[in-house]
């Protein structure tokens, strides 16, 4: 008789410790599909506003950079388009580091990591 209960208890706590790893995978799976919402939606308003910034910001430079070189035309006309020139390459540069700072910036599945350091010093300690 001893030897039934000590099976059935031993059948009961593993029956209960993989019910809690599947609690614990389905918490997890669903802290994970909230953060890639999230992710996928700063994703997409950043794609619409660097669109947005490009196609304004390029019928700037466009226009503006016309009317210098035209203006600058009959006097100073290669130094125009070289000082022109090096403005759009800032520009560039700039944007390419605020792009950076954006990446750096944005802590994305930040809780999804923590919870799993969390599982790790439970489940290893």
């Amino acid at each position: 008789m001893d030897a039934k209960e000590a099976s059935s208890e031993s059948v009961n706590a593993s029956k209960g410790l993989s019910q809690a790893a599947i609690n614990l995978l389905n918490s997890h799976m669903d802290l994970l599909s909230i953060e890639f919402e999230e992710a996928k939606r700063f994703y997409w308003q950043c794609f619409i506003r660097m669109a947005i910034l490009v196609v304004f910001g390029m019928l700037f430079l466009v226009f503006f950079s016309i009317g210098i070189i035209v203006y600058f035309w009959e006097t100073h006309r290669i130094f125009t388009l070289g000082c022109l020139s090096s403005v759009c390459f800032l520009l560039m540069i700039a944007a390419g580091f605020s792009l950076l700072y954006l990446r750096k910036k944005t802590k994305l599945f930040s809780a999804t990591r923590e919870e799993l350091i969390k599982d790790k010093v439970v489940f290893y300690e």
